[in-house]
């Protein structure tokens, strides 16, 4: 999770996970997972040809892709400082939800117009490539294709939206899959009453520990080995300068292939990317719908309700 501005000015640092986490409603429903703990005891190996840092989806889906790739799952290891999945993979509502257009301007601001072109492409690719996977392999993870709506709170917000979606659009973004809806259809569509402006796109949600699962596991039947509660203290070049070295409290390992999915904690093992990536505060909530949201009257798409860049609630309706 990228830190916000106002993050970086109460002076976040890079850190690890904090060992005794509370558990989410999605990792609550997923304790019979039979991998959660896996060889919490056990050393680590002197040599492995691949470590991959992380065990959420992305380090998940890593280790799945390269034994897709015909890399022998013993020749792979993954480490993680507490159980399975335990960071952002198994405590967010699970939102695919892609930009669709709102981070141009600032992607602009680091990268150019090009790039953050691409970036935003690269975003709404993600959203196909989970609905494909998903449906190919058949994943029991929740996954549910529908829209979400980015919804203006405030007057200023809306106008701050139209900028950038005209910026968007001048620069060649592709803007065919965006719906706009001024503020009375906004608050139709949406039921929000307080409604401003909205935008809508395609979008999907998921229930993430039970994908991140289904990958280690399948990765694990291929004979890639997880390493539960074994955190990563540094990572150093090994003496040879070819490989590295990763420091567990359960030994270290050397490696020529070290593969960082560490998410916000990515600046503890590689200081250079901080302050720009450090962890984030923020709070997911299982909330149980009241009559006038449930059975036919269920909400079909998930939710930005934003007041400014920094002020805002997400929520999907799984």
């Amino acid at each position: 999770m990228i830190a916000s501005n106002d993050d970086l000015k109460r002076g976040v640092k890079a850190s690890g996970p904090i060992p005794n986490p509370c558990l989410s409603y999605w990792q609550r429903t997923t304790r019979a997972f039979p991998h959660l703990n896996a060889n919490r005891d056990a050393n680590v190996p002197n040599e492995c040809l691949y470590v991959i840092i992380g065990s959420g989806i992305s380090g998940a889906l890593t280790s799945f892709e390269l034994t897709e790739s015909g890399v022998n799952g013993k020749d792979i290891i993954i480490l993680e400082a507490r159980e399975a999945a335990s960071g952002a993979s198994g405590r967010n509502a699970g939102h695919v939800r892609p930009d669709a257009f709102r981070g141009f301007n600032h992607y602009s601001t680091f990268h150019g117009p090009e790039q953050a072109l691409k970036i935003l492409a690269n975003e709404r690719l993600v959203l196909n490539k989970v609905d494909e996977f998903v449906r190919k392999h058949e994943v029991q993870c929740d996954f549910n294709l529908s829209t979400t709506f980015d919804v203006c709170m405030t007057p200023e917000f809306a106008a701050y939206e139209a900028e950038v979606f005209e910026a968007f659009r001048k620069a060649g973004g592709d803007v065919s899959h965006v719906k706009y809806y001024d503020t009375e259809e906004a608050q139709t569509r949406t039921r929000i009453k307080n409604a401003v402006a909205a935008y809508e796109w395609p979008a999907g949600s998921s229930h993430p520990a039970k994908l991140a699962q289904w990958l280690l596991n399948a990765a694990i039947e291929r004979g890639v080995t997880l390493f539960t509660h074994c955190s990563v203290s540094k990572v150093t070049k090994h003496n040879n300068g070819e490989s590295w070295d990763i420091h567990t409290p359960r030994g270290n390992v050397t490696t020529r292939n070290v593969i960082h999915c560490t998410n916000a904690y990515a600046s503890l093992l590689l200081p250079q990317l901080e302050p720009h990536l450090t962890p984030n505060r923020a709070q997911a909530h299982s909330i149980i719908a009241p009559p006038a949201f449930s059975g036919p009257n269920t909400l079909d798409s998930t939710f930005s309700l934003r007041y400014d860049l920094h002020h805002f609630l997400f929520f999907d309706t799984t």
